[in-house]
Order: C-alpha cells, then sequence, then structure tokens
C-alpha cells in the first residue's frame, strides 16, 4: 500500500499492530480473566432485580471499554519491557522496533532496548550497530555507547561501533547529537564521522562513512590502513583469528576491498602482496 510506504505511517501501523498483537497474547492473563468474571458476576446480580437490561448500547459501551482496557495494558507492559538482540561471530542481523524504527547489528555485537512514552532508549552492550530511526520528535532516539556517551536522534540513520578504547560514530542521514552526560561534544550533519575516545573527548576518526559502514553490505575497506588494524578488523568476522608471522609487518600499509564471508581471501591478498608467511 502506497500509505505505508510513508515512514510516520509505516510507524503508526507497526504501534497500532503491536498493540494488537499483545492484546491478543493478554487474552488469557490471569488479572483480566478475574476483572472479566467480576464484571460478569456483578452483571448477573444485578440483572437478577431488574436494575440492568442488556441493549445494544450497552454491550457495544462495554465492548469498546474492554478493547481500550487491553490496549492500554499491553502498551504499558510494553513500554516496561526490555527486549535484546545479539549476533555470533561471522554473523549480521536486523530487527525491528515497536515504533517502527530497524537496527541491524554487525558481527559479534549486542544491544538492549527500553522504550517509555517518553523516550526510545537502545543500549550498545558491544560491537555495531546501524539505526534506522522513525521519526518521532516529541519522543527521542537514544543510543547509550558507554563510558555516558550518548547518541540522541529523532528520525535519522546512522551508524555507531563500540571499541574498547573509543565510540566511532557515523551520520548518513538526518541530525544527531553527540554528548557525554549533560556535556555536549558534537552536532553531527550527515556524511560525518567523528570518534569520542573514552574518558576525553571527540578526536579524529580517520575513517569515511564508506569505510565504517560498508560492513552492511559485507565489504570490509581499508585505505592505506596498518596491517595489524586490518587483520583485527577481518579477525572480527572469523571464528579462526590471523597472525601476522614476519616481524616487523604490523606496521606495512594495506587498501582495498574484502568480504567479510571470505576472510582467506584477504590472508592471500596480504601474502600475495607482503610475502609468503606475512599473514598465517
Amino acid at each position: 500500500m502506497s500509505w505505508r510506504r510513508v515512514p510516520e505511517n509505516a510507524a503508526a501501523y507497526a504501534r497500532a499492530e503491536a498493540f494488537w498483537e499483545d492484546s491478543a497474547k493478554l487474552s488469557n492473563d490471569p488479572d483480566i480473566l478475574r476483572a472479566l468474571h467480576g464484571a460478569a458476576e456483578r452483571r448477573h446480580r444485578t440483572s437478577r432485580f431488574g436494575m440492568l437490561r442488556s441493549t445494544p448500547a450497552v454491550m457495544l459501551t462495554a465492548a469498546i471499554l474492554l478493547v481500550a482496557f487491553l490496549v492500554s495494558v499491553a502498551s504499558l507492559r510494553r513500554s516496561a519491557t526490555d527486549e535484546s538482540y545479539q549476533t555470533a561471530v561471522g554473523e549480521r542481523s536486523t530487527a525491528r522496533l515497536p515504533d517502527g524504527s530497524s537496527v541491524q547489528l554487525d558481527t559479534d555485537s549486542a544491544a538492549a532496548t527500553r522504550f517509555s512514552p517518553d523516550q526510545r532508549r537502545i543500549q550498545l552492550t558491544r560491537g555495531q550497530a546501524y539505526f534506522q530511526v522513525a521519526h518521532a520528535s516529541a519522543r527521542p532516539f537514544v543510543v547509550d555507547a558507554g563510558d555516558g556517551i550518548t547518541i540522541t536522534a529523532t528520525g535519522t540513520q546512522f551508524d555507531v561501533r563500540r571499541l574498547s578504547d573509543r565510540v566511532i560514530i557515523s551520520l548518513v542521514e538526518g541530525s544527531v547529537t553527540v554528548r557525554r552526560g549533560s556535556a555536549d561534544l558534537a552536532r553531527m550533519t550527515p556524511g560525518s564521522v567523528i570518534a569520542v575516545a573514552v574518558g576525553a573527548g571527540v578526536v579524529p576518526a580517520n575513517r569515511t562513512i564508506d569505510e565504517t559502514t560498508g560492513w552492511r553490505r559485507g565489504h570490509l575497506t581499508f585505505r592505506d590502513m596498518p596491517l595489524a588494524d586490518a587483520v583485527a578488523e577481518v579477525n572480527r568476522y572469523t571464528e579462526r583469528k590471523f597472525k601476522i608471522g614476519r616481524p616487523g609487518a604490523d606496521e606495512e600499509r594495506v587498501s582495498g576491498e574484502f568480504s567479510t564471508s571470505d576472510p582467506e581471501g584477504f590472508q592471500r591478498a596480504v601474502n600475495t602482496l607482503l610475502g609468503d608467511g606475512t599473514l598465517y
């Protein structure tokens, strides 16, 4: 349907669909069954004394109130529920979030969501993730990347990678605000890549958008990168970890594009370029 191709409409539809799904799941909820049973008992008692008569209007009102109750309970339970997502080594996965947003996780990554009526919050606990955020200006989308670093958006597309010593943020579309605690560190514009050092401020990222987001297409792009760093990147995608076998080769520079699903291809290219035994 063309109506659902509009991002705002798709997000609204996803929320409504989620509410109805949750309402159906609550049909056997003990609290709800007790409430319905109590209402039925009261109706039976009052009708015996002629104080209440079943009319279409009364039945319709009761049905509307029941649906509203189920939907509100579903909404409250959804807002208080955490969802977790993770990938194994070499795996990529995309998850649809309740608000119509999506998160794509790179290899060996993990994230947890916490949605409330006034905020959408995701904690990236490890690895790398690409976020496509459904627009909701009154409900900010906040990614917590550790060390007090947060990335806040209302509707945009961006990539976050969490490393041991820094967080790399790449903005593809829209705008985001990067903070540590309550202090603003950067207001990013499309096409920009920044790094925030743990315990410090913004530092040079020395990466391009293509380099930081190529993993989504199954590609790793290296541009005059030290071999040691390139090997560390490739090793993220394979259980077999490559090692550098030639002394002094760590700082040799490599460039090129390689497939995340063919780490052996990277090994062959390095050994062809720098000599057999450089990488084993």
